[in-house]
């Protein structure tokens, strides 16, 4: 069925040649013994791609996380001591759709100023029309450098002793100098998100009788104040007891908002569940929960419209008209009865919402919930956090051929859950338009969000089960 809609995007033709299997390594050690790089003692290397975030004709962003393993020279090995040191990198890589730019962007690369890293300086891959950076030497995001860099890194923690002394490593990072008795060192954190020029979140676990996990959340220059404040809102609400949620504790807000420490929330991530889909009590007791912090009558001043949700979803869905033309007529059918029922719909019942809920940023620990990324919170229609977790069980169902059966069970306490809580029925004509708004949000192509495997298909899936949902016509939801 979608074998005609699959586009002829440069762009997209780059990252589909890059996650095929040994492609990039092969392209990266190429490209670096044409630019100088001494790769010769390189034994073998890991690649593995993260992220990809892809805009059709405009951009592409992967970050690799690559593990590489070099030959020591002969003179600094020691009788006994292994023959090979392993190297753990972060690759980052713009794709473009033609060298031309590419080209421009490697050379105002060139001109800039680069951090120290263990790893090779800015790339051009003339035939795929990429730059390559290892962090910490992307695009501008200043303060990632010092989750880069061991002892930076340890002299941070120390700074504002996040950890026991004793969490630090007794063994110098490599490259630093063997003179003199070894420095403690703490060992690095991994990237979960990296998005340059804007944000970039870290996680570090901590072991222990207690395991722990600290999130480092990086931000460029004056957007830490909306998402750092919010925190701080639903943690006083907590504190009063005026909350039921579970909420990550700010530990450390450096000067200027462009660093934020928070304490790791325990328990399951939703979204793994979803998957296993086998204990309709744990989504009653979320819905319950949801229900619970829209009653919580926390005040926040931003406020969600759903003229303003209907213009982001038509700037959403552009982009797919562009990369799947095929799909526009039957898109537009879509948005047109989306924004006709828009019209007779009673959006005048405001809460406080999460404002971009899915099941990554929902934990579940015994019989608590937490919720994480607060960056989105105001004040408006309480079934749109609910239709965002209908859309995203729905999308994860197609996406990995869950059992339906199974996951209807699952939506049903879900829904239960929330109205026992909210103490009123659910006005199901709000619930539909959300969910069906939610699910084609959930399939879009996004500069923002990793692009899925199985996106070409998703996508006029998702647009025919809208229509069926704003229909009351879905399988998955039963009323």
């Amino acid at each position: 069925m979608t074998d005609n809609l699959i586009v002829t995007d440069p762009v997209y033709e780059t990252v589909s040649h890059l996650r095929q299997p040994g492609v990039l390594e092969e392209g990266m050690f190429r490209a670096w013994r044409e630019a100088g790089v001494k790769v010769k003692r390189i034994r073998a290397s890991e690649f593995r791609i993260l992220h990809t975030h892809y805009k059709p004709y405009d951009h592409a962003r992967i970050l690799v996380s690559a593990t590489i393993k070099r030959k020591k020279k002969k003179k600094n090995r020691k009788e006994g001591e292994k023959r090979c040191i392993k190297i753990n990198q972060y690759l980052f890589l713009q794709i473009y759709p033609v060298p031309n730019q590419a080209e421009r962007c490697f050379k105002r690369a060139l001109q800039k100023r680069t951090r120290r890293c263990y790893g090779p300086p800015v790339t051009f891959l003339n035939d795929w029309s990429t730059v390559v950076w290892a962090l910490p030497n992307g695009p501008k995001l200043g303060p990632v450098r010092n989750f880069f860099r061991p002892l930076k890194f340890t002299k941070f923690l120390s700074k504002f002793a996040l950890v026991s002394p004793s969490f630090c490593a007794t063994a110098p990072p490599a490259g630093a100098p063997r003179a003199g008795a070894p420095r403690a060192v703490a060992p690095l954190p991994q990237v979960v998100r990296y998005i340059p020029r804007k944000r970039a979140l870290f996680r570090l676990d901590v072991p222990g009788p207690n395991p722990s996990s600290l999130y480092f959340k990086i931000f460029s220059p004056g957007q830490g104040q909306k998402p750092i404040n919010n925190l701080a809102l639903l943690t006083q609400a907590s504190d009063e007891k005026g909350l039921k949620l579970r909420v990550p504790r700010i530990l450390v807000q450096t000067r200027g908002k462009r660093v934020l420490v928070m304490e790791g929330l325990p328990g399951v991530c939703l979204t793994e569940r979803m998957r296993a889909a086998d204990d309709p009590a744990v989504f009653g007791l979320v819905g319950g929960a949801l229900a619970g912090f829209h009653q919580s009558g926390i005040k926040v001043s931003e406020l969600w419209t759903s003229d303003e949700e209907v213009r982001r979803l038509e700037t959403a869905m552009s982009d797919i008209k562009v990369v799947l033309p095929a799909m526009e007529s039957r898109l537009n059918e879509v948005l047109a009865k989306i924004s006709y029922q828009k019209k007779s719909l009673d959006f005048n019942e405001k809460s406080i919402i999460h404002g971009n809920l899915f099941g990554d940023q929902i934990l579940v620990h015994s019989n608590q919930v937490g919720m994480v990324d607060w960056d989105d919170l105001c004040e408006g229609d309480p079934f749109y956090d609910l239709g965002r977790l209908i859309a995203h069980f729905i999308l994860l169902t197609q996406q990995e051929h869950l059992e339906q059966a199974k996951v209807v069970r699952c939506v049903s306490s879900l829904i239960d859950g929330y109205a026992k809580v909210a103490e009123k029925p659910i006005t199901w004509n709000r619930l539909l338009w959300q969910t069906a708004v939610a699910l084609l949000m959930r399939a879009k192509i996004s500069a923002l969000r990793t692009l899925h495997p199985s996106w070409i298909g998703d996508i006029p899936w998702a647009i025919g089960e809208a229509g069926l949902i704003l229909d009351g016509r879905s399988s998955w939801l039963t009323f």
